[in-house]
């Protein structure tokens, strides 16, 4: 069993230590970050309580059910930011499905923002699919972006972002 808790692996995040917070992080920021430590402590304390297969039954456990929590936080930042699902799709949606034909595997869970873009939350995608989108795009004038900042499912899925290229 490993000593090691996943305070160590947070160093990039500023999380590996304790540290006392300056004056100008706000309540609701210290309370946050109290938080974040108290499940970093609990979950080091359950590490070193399991091991074998029993560890990895907790970190999938956790693994999910944190996974649920940040979902969960993703869509409430959403609201409060404003972000919300508007109504009427993009002018180039409804050509772009035609190109598409019988769709497209990582154009999964999409949703219009501002009128202005499609996104779409997959789970995975092949190089094949990527390479028809792209094909799909230069021929509409279309651009897109791909990142990890799915509040869909994060952690499990990604974010493609489709709008009109900027001429």
């Amino acid at each position: 069993m490993s000593a090691v808790g996943i305070r160590s692996w947070l160093r990039g995040f500023g999380l590996d230590a304790k540290r006392r917070l300056p004056q100008s992080v706000s309540e609701p920021g210290r309370r946050a970050i109290e938080v974040v430590h108290e499940i970093i402590d609990r979950i080091d304390d359950l590490l070193l309580e399991f091991a074998g297969s029993e560890r990895m039954e907790l970190i999938d456990e956790l693994y999910y059910g944190l996974g649920a929590v940040m979902c969960g936080l993703a869509h409430e930042r959403m609201l409060l930011e404003g972000v919300r699902e508007k109504r009427g799709a993009p002018a180039f949606y409804e050509e772009m499905r035609r190109e598409l034909g019988n769709g497209l595997g990582i154009l999964d869970h999409g949703r219009y923002y501002g009128g202005e873009e499609v996104v779409y939350h997959p789970y995975d995608g092949t190089m094949e699919e990527f390479e028809k989108l792209i094909s799909i795009c230069r021929k509409l004038g279309l651009t897109f972006t791909v990142n990890g900042a799915s509040e869909y499912f994060p952690g499990h899925s990604f974010r493609i972002v489709i709008r009109k290229r900027n001429t």
